[in-house]
């Protein structure tokens, strides 16, 4: 390869902020540090988004703020098979760390409470009437799981997470929802 053309596709690469400087690593998971994170995948009785906020209150702990957007079909002995429903979810917790596997990915293990809103319709019918069955409740609980961040940048990582939670207040969809998905973290100051 031309070595003029390899400078240039180093420089154009380090522009656009793909390889950063080995010395900035010791900016990954330090106090103050903040994050975003976009998620989408596999809930109990269907799919989620979930967005978050984070900021590590220190080196090993950081506290989370998400909010949660799940909808699926579930069959209910109120509003019949295969009826439609959608969950909004807030949660509160702090995440402290595991372990890490050098400066590539870091293990977290959130720990959550959350308030939940959950809302099935059933569609009218002829035999009802024209009458729509609404099911609807709040429930809160708590929530525990894995999270696991491997990084591209120091400012860019892929985020996987696996959970269970438990809902109390008999809620109209599942009382023991799980969770499991993947999406992208940015990271600044």
């Amino acid at each position: 390869m031309n070595p003029l053309l390899r400078v240039a596709l180093f420089g154009a690469v380090s522009i656009l902020g793909l390889v950063r400087p080995m010395a900035a690593h010791a900016q990954r998971e330090v106090k103050h540090l903040n994050s975003l994170t976009l998620q989408y995948g596999k809930a109990s009785e269907g799919t989620y988004y979930r967005f978050g906020y984070s900021r590590f209150l220190s080196d090993n702990v950081r506290l989370d703020v998400v909010a949660l957007r799940e909808s699926g079909r579930e069959d209910h002995p109120k509003t019949g098979r295969n009826t439609p429903y959608y969950g909004y979810d807030f949660g509160l917790g702090i995440a402290p760390k595991l372990f890490r596997l050098g400066e590539a990915m870091y293990v977290h293990l959130p720990l959550q409470l959350h308030g939940r809103y959950d809302r099935m319709t059933q569609s009218s019918t002829e035999a009802s009437g024209g009458h729509r069955e609404v099911t609807q409740g709040f429930s809160a609980g708590p929530e525990i799981g894995v999270t696991a961040d491997v990084y591209l940048t120091n400012w860019v990582s892929l985020s996987g997470q696996a959970s269970q939670g438990y809902l109390a207040f008999r809620p109209p969809v599942t009382s023991w929802p799980r969770y499991y998905g993947g999406g992208i973290r940015f990271h600044f100051r």
